[in-house]
């Protein structure tokens, strides 16, 4: 008969005791929603919590929103690139899935260029809207129906209209930009721009330095990064449709208003404890480092929505950073 040795010595059993928590402890899963501008600081962030499984998906914020109340999938966390998406629900649906959330971080809309693009070397913020119209100049943005960077560059080309004193540039320039230069999200344009089948796409300024790309910076009065110019932003507007009860097409107006995304925990999450430390985690130093990494401005947490229902820890992260 075999004999097998009985491991029982103080060393062995002390290694055993060492590994075995940490073989039983597995990583808790948590379902992040983001915006497509937000892939690459999440993705860092998620870099810093090896005890979460980050199962994220990035697309435009529209659409997750939608997909994520009218087709109920299952989500933890969703994080959008406009706050207003939240503030201005569609439906009772929304609601209740998405009782509260919490502002944590600005950007501003803008023009990503390359060197190869037409005019790269004469175009500033003077000149733009006569370059963006010259025969042969390419230019591409994102769909404003699944996007909130699509129509506020759409809300950026009103707002110059007046700037600039160029009454119907916004029409003209929309009408001018083919419909295959048009896509589901802003990084989606990416591709073309680095391809050169474009030579302008309006993008946030995060998205553009975070793939070095060449970034013409417009004047606060139009690339809606000041909330002290939020009356002038709302001056401009677009109209959104959504589905309505009965299955029909609804026209919804849609006002210019500072960038600003915000974040929510489902009230249904199937991983809440998880949610919250990710949460938590964005408004923490590894969540500040990944946004400021990005070229995004991390903000203090401004709770919106039915703050009773709201998780007690944000009301210290509301004081974070002064």
């Amino acid at each position: 008969m075999l004999k097998f040795p009985r491991f029982s010595s103080p060393l062995f059993l002390a290694a055993v005791s060492l590994i075995s928590p940490a073989h039983a402890q597995s990583p808790q899963p948590v379902i992040v929603d983001r915006a497509a501008t937000l892939t690459l600081p999440f993705d860092a962030l998620a870099k810093t919590l090896p005890q979460l499984e980050c199962r994220q998906r990035s697309a435009g914020s529209r659409f997750l929103l939608q997909s994520d109340v009218d087709l109920k999938q299952p989500v933890d966390v969703l994080a959008l690139a406009d706050v207003s998406l939240f503030e201005k629900p569609v439906s009772p649906a929304q609601i209740t899935r998405f009782p509260w959330w919490s502002i944590f971080a600005g950007n501003e809309i803008g023009i990503a260029y390359t060197g190869k693009s037409k005019a790269a070397d004469k175009i500033n913020a003077t000149n733009w809207p006569q370059i963006l119209q010259q025969p042969g100049v390419q230019t591409a943005y994102a769909d404003p129906e699944s996007d909130p960077e699509g129509y506020n560059t759409v809300i950026a080309w009103t707002l110059a209209e007046s700037y600039y004193h160029l009454p119907g540039f916004a029409a003209k320039l929309r009408a001018a930009i083919p419909q295959k230069n048009i896509r589901g999200d802003s990084t989606q344009l990416l591709a073309l721009l680095s391809a050169g089948e474009i030579d302008y796409a309006w993008e946030y300024r995060s998205v553009a330095e975070q793939h070095h790309l060449k970034f013409l910076r417009l004047p606060k009065e139009i690339n809606l990064s000041d909330p002290a110019l939020a009356a002038t932003y709302k001056t401009a507007c677009i109209d959104l449709h959504h589905t309505g009860p009965n299955g029909e097409r609804v026209a919804q107006p849609k006002c210019g208003a500072p960038i600003l995304y915000a974040v929510a925990i489902a009230a249904d999450a199937p991983h809440p404890e998880a949610a919250a430390q990710f949460v938590k985690a964005l408004y923490g130093e590894a969540g500040r480092n990944a946004l400021e990494s990005a070229f995004q401005q991390p903000l203090p947490a401004q709770v919106g929505g039915n703050a009773r229902v709201a998780p007690d820890w944000l009301e210290a992260l509301a004081k974070w950073p002064k």
